[in-house]
């Protein structure tokens, strides 16, 4: 999660870089470069972290009877780009258990 806009296509405009670097930033660069967090810790902070103080109850873990958010992403590879696409290295992301990006393999 991020504070950007969404990027549906309906929505006019263009929304901030961040929509689509946030995240790829954290892992790329306090994972896996500087090492100031496990992959764990990281995908926990903006997963289910989030999810809690926003208080919404179903989000944010791979559980049953919660909503299936999940993200397929190659850690070694991912690398934020700070431009208007997906970062390399991500490969999937499902939404409510439906694909909503697929096939990324930069």
């Amino acid at each position: 999660m991020n504070d950007s806009w969404e990027t549906n296509p309906s929505v006019k405009g263009k929304p901030h870089p961040r929509t689509y670097g946030a995240l790829s930033r954290v892992l790329s660069k306090y994972v896996r470069e500087k090492r100031l967090m496990r992959l764990e810790e990281a995908i926990q902070k903006m997963a289910f972290y989030l999810a809690s103080i926003m208080r919404i109850k179903d989000r944010g873990l791979l559980r049953e009877g919660h909503c299936a958010d999940i993200t397929i992403f190659d850690p070694d590879k991912i690398v934020n780009c700070a431009t208007y696409r997906f970062p390399l290295g991500m490969h999937y992301v499902i939404i409510n258990g439906k694909i909503a990006v697929e096939k990324l393999f930069n």
